[in-house]
Order: structure tokens, then sequence, then C-alpha cells
């Protein structure tokens, strides 16, 4: 539980961040997003199922099709937690966009903690990812997404496989 509440204070971190968008991020408005995250885990001495994880973003455009953003993962199942925070870019495919959907494919980078059975490590943590808001109501979506996630921890390698399900709120000011 203690794990869950500072997930939880660090995801309100990485939203509280984004208030601070550049005056060029009105236009196109920023975007926050929280969702539920489960996983699949393998190359760490075992293949998991993690059927609890969260996954909380936020992103600022720096032009119409392209967004910075950071996204904070954690997922647990027993004696396997894995947390990271990664920053990327996203590209909104603007080809494929409609009313109703935006569609977007991204890259990450950043640093992963990875806990199997007791034996913990910090590391560096890529990857990229796909998916799509869809329209709810006004600026409010859903939002369905899939992460692939490559841990580098303490000389020994995890591959996450992430699908996220939420919703995506834009903010503009």
């Amino acid at each position: 539980m203690r794990k869950f509440s500072c997930t939880l204070v660090l995801a309100v971190a990485v939203l509280a961040w984004l208030p601070a968008a550049p005056a060029s991020a009105q236009d196109n408005g920023a975007v926050v997003a929280l969702g539920w995250a489960p996983a699949g885990v393998w190359g760490a001495g075992d293949n998991v199922f993690v059927p609890f994880g969260l996954d909380a973003n936020a992103s600022i455009p720096m032009t119409s099709n392209v967004h910075l953003f950071a996204d904070l993962g954690y997922n647990h199942k027993y004696s396997v937690d894995l947390f990271d925070l990664a920053f990327g870019a996203r590209y909104m495919i603007p080809s494929a966009q409609s009313d109703n959907i935006s569609p977007f494919a991204e890259g990450l980078f950043g640093i992963g903690h990875v806990g199997v059975e007791g034996a913990t490590g910090t590391g560096v943590v890529f990857g990229f990812g796909a998916g799509a808001d869809l329209k709810a109501v006004q600026a409010v979506n859903f939002r369905v997404e899939a992460q692939y996630l490559r841990y580098q921890v303490s000389g020994f390698g995890a591959n996450e496989i992430r699908f996220i399900l939420g919703v995506s709120k834009r903010i503009r000011r």
C-alpha cells in the first residue's frame, strides 16, 4: 500500500507540473491522462502477467503534431514491482485524425526501477508506444494505448508490454 501511495503522489506531481506550459502551447492545449495499466513482463527470470498498474502522463504541444510528455508508470503483483518515470515525444498522426479519434505514436526514455522477489535495481528504461484518444464529451476523451518498455537494470534486462485504458483531458488556457 505504501508503494501505491508513493506512486499516487508522484502522479499528482507530474500532473501538477503541467500548468507551467509555455505560451506556445495555449493554442493546441496541453493534455493530462490517467489510466489502469495491466502488463505482461518477461526476461526478469519469469514470465508474469501483472494485473495491477497505473499510468499517468502529461503532455505539452510543441507543434500541432508533436507533443513533449512525461509518463509515470507503476505495476505490481506479489513479488514483482515495476516503476518508471520517462520522458519523450508523441507524434499525433494527422492523416488518421477525425473529430472523434486522435491516434498517436510515441518514443520514451527515462529511469526505471525493478523489484523481483526481494532483489531490486534502478537503471534505464526506454520504449515506444501507440494509442488513440476517443472523444467522449467536450475536452474529455477515453484513451486506449499500448507501450513496450525495456528495463536495463543492474546488468540484466526486463521487457514489459503495458496496456493502458483510461481518460485524458485537454487543458486550454
